[in-house]
């Protein structure tokens, strides 16, 4: 199910928890000069929003934070429960999120990085020490993976624009 095909009562409960729960949790980034694509953690849920101001054209990116449920049970007709994906309720509030942008496009995506450790245990004085320094170097991999969200237009997907104009490093 998505924010389209909720009924009323369902709009009213996700937007509740949207309001109490996620808003507090997210921060929306606008991607220009003077603020360049922001670092994105290893396989964390993300939104990317393709936006325009008068006729420059923007890049918003979103990530959710790994607390929030992915998925809402909301309440159905009868015994029937209904399931929103987190995404889908974020997007719905794209517009509150860029107030000043206009929201032409938006999909969620994921990346995965490349998580091996390179030790060199000759070189080491410690291998407590190795470990340690290769783990913190874990979250800063080089991307191997981008994964988006299947419903998005393949000619319009936004972090198809991301991942050709911003460094293999975001």
């Amino acid at each position: 199910m998505n924010w389209k095909q909720l009924e009323a009562s369902g709009r009213r409960a996700s937007l509740r928890f949207y309001r109490q729960e996620v808003d507090p949790l997210i921060t929306p980034v606008v991607i220009n000069p003077a603020r360049p694509f922001p670092r994105v953690g290893n396989k964390g849920l993300c939104l990317a929003f393709r936006l325009r101001r008068r006729r420059s054209r923007f890049l918003g990116i979103l990530t959710l934070s790994r607390t929030l449920p992915r998925w809402l049970r909301l309440p159905g007709a009868g015994k029937e429960e209904c399931y929103l994906p987190l995404a889908s309720l974020v997007a719905a509030q794209a517009d509150e999120l860029f107030q000043g942008y206009e929201v032409t496009d938006a999909a969620a995506f994921r990346i995965t990085r490349n998580s091996n450790l390179y030790l060199n245990e000759e070189e080491a004085r410690s291998i407590l020490d190795l470990v340690s320094g290769e783990v913190l170097n874990r979250r800063k991999g080089d991307v191997v993976r981008l994964e988006i969200e299947s419903g998005a237009p393949q000619r319009r997907q936004p972090v198809q624009l991301a991942a050709d104009d911003f460094p293999q490093s975001f």
